[in-house]
């Protein structure tokens, strides 16, 4: 059973694709959009990165919680840390709290989601957890990868950790393609849909979609 419910929030009608020439892109690093009081989305600049990675900000009262770090170290191009601790120093204060852990966390490991990690490294109150599976079982205490979720407390908000194997071995390939042959009924579809938001906008614009030659 999950952990958690996801909660009702606000999406963008669309996310900020990059300026047409990035020599003259005036659009921020990141766009910020407030899911819920508790719940924030970044979404990196495609003139700073063509991917535009999403990053992803947790609330609780004790942690707070930041998934991937984007597709640039540098902080000059891409101030990834400045612009969440800009966050969570408007959440403190919207919440009467003098501080909050930080927990630095990945959806998987590629260069885009980690290259900013070096910014969080050394910084008071914040934790980087590693993204080797070793770092990741022990972090969060998975002792049956990748078959247990694990339930993780920010304080009065509990997240589902849910293991997503990689295709690099192939009984996972076996595990991944077997999703082919699983039937859902039409009750579990609609409770799928009930629970999960509606996704707004398109991840690349026209010619974003045309770069990537699909």
């Amino acid at each position: 059973l999950p952990c958690s419910s996801i909660p009702t929030g606000t999406v963008p009608e669309g996310w900020i694709h990059g300026s047409a020439n990035c020599a003259t892109n005036t659009d921020p690093p990141f766009q910020v959009q407030a899911y819920d009081e508790n719940t924030f989305i970044l979404r990196q600049n495609m003139c700073i990165n063509f991917e535009g990675p999403f990053q992803y900000l947790f609330f609780g009262t004790d942690k707070v919680l930041l998934q991937d770090t984007g597709a640039t170290a540098s902080a000059a191009a891409s101030p990834i840390q400045a612009t969440v601790q800009g966050i969570i120093d408007q959440w403190l204060i919207d919440h009467g709290q003098a501080s909050i852990e930080l927990v630095v966390t990945h959806s998987h490991s590629h260069g885009d989601h980690v290259a900013g990690d070096g910014q969080f490294i050394g910084q008071p109150n914040t934790t980087v957890v590693g993204t080797s599976l070793a770092a990741v079982t022990s972090f969060f205490g998975i002792t049956n990868w990748p078959d247990e979720i694990v339930c993780y407390d920010l304080g009065g908000r509990i997240l589902d950790i849910v293991p997503i194997p990689g295709t690099r071995h192939r009984t996972y390939l076996e595990d991944n393609a077997g999703a082919a042959d699983v039937e859902l009924s039409a009750v579990e579809l609609e409770r799928i849909v009930t629970a999960l938001p509606q996704a707004a906008g398109a991840r690349y614009d026209a010619a974003g979609m045309a770069a990537l030659n699909l």
